[in-house]
């Protein structure tokens, strides 16, 4: 959040992609997923990398059904 309101929006996609798999293994997409995911998509889209929003989108969209949460389906598709 802090590279996005600095203006580096690249920089700021690219610790998002970065950050993602370590959140994945601390949680997966349980517990605090839903507070802490939602700013690293923001960061990809920021810089309209469309790719990189779609692999830091893919562990909610490719979860096996019943597993995400119904606050995370709203974050996907709010």
């Amino acid at each position: 959040m802090r590279e996005l309101a600095d203006g580096r929006a690249g920089a700021a996609a690219r610790i998002a992609e970065e950050s993602l798999p370590h959140l994945l293994a601390a949680g997966g997409i349980d517990d605090d997923f839903m507070h802490l995911w939602p700013p690293l998509v923001q960061a990809a889209l920021a810089t309209s990398d469309v790719a990189v929003a779609e692999r830091l989108l893919e562990p909610v969209t490719s979860a096996e059904p019943g597993i995400v949460a119904a606050a995370l389906a709203a974050q996907l598709h709010g």
